[in-house]
């Protein structure tokens, strides 16, 4: 949306997710539970550092009925999700919904 006549983002940022018990843990894919639009994305990052840094996974296709990516790597102990959206469009999500693979680190 925008604030008089200036764009802005929209960030959300999750608290720490700890899957497998705190143990390492693969990301095989993150699906966004939202709304569809008529155009638009929405940006999908993973902090495994405690919000030091975050890396980019992919973005979100918002037309798709399922709007999922695939692939999101090795976290030690836990995930912090961040989505970022610049679109000019109303968003509404509901669940980032992760499906991950136990592994021994």
């Amino acid at each position: 949306y925008q604030d008089d006549s200036a764009a802005y983002t929209m960030t959300i940022q999750t608290e720490p997710k700890v899957l497998n018990k705190g143990k390492g843990f693969v990301i095989n894919s993150v699906e966004l539970l939202a709304d569809n639009q008529s155009s638009g994305s929405t940006t999908l990052s993973v902090s495994r550092d405690d919000y030091a840094s975050f890396q980019v996974l992919g973005s979100f296709d918002l037309t798709q009925r399922r709007k999922r990516i695939m692939r999101g790597g090795l976290c030690r102990n836990h995930a912090i999700f961040k989505l970022e959206d610049a679109g000019n469009n109303a968003w509404r999500g509901q669940a980032l919904v992760v499906n991950y693979s136990p592994c021994a680190t």
